[in-house]
């Protein structure tokens, strides 16, 4: 692997970890900053949801109910 490969790999580890960290400490404007307004998200169960207010409006009920399946990146 190219040092410029792995340092792309590195950073998008990185960049998944901060991602998963911020979803597992329901912290949702952190998350909500990882997506581009016309962002794709599919959740575990196949639902898709398209642009940042339907993703956020996925992730709300996340938030109400704390149930381990829905931890993500452990």
């Amino acid at each position: 692997m190219s040092p410029s490969a792995s340092s792309s790999r590195r950073e998008l580890e990185e960049l998944v970890t901060a991602f998963c960290d911020a979803f597992n400490r329901d912290d949702l404007e952190a998350v909500m900053g990882y997506f581009a307004e016309d962002a794709l998200y599919e959740t575990f169960d196949g639902h898709q949801a398209r642009g940042k207010a339907a993703i956020r409006a996925a992730c709300e009920p996340r938030r109400s109910v704390t149930h381990p399946a829905l931890s993500h990146c452990s």
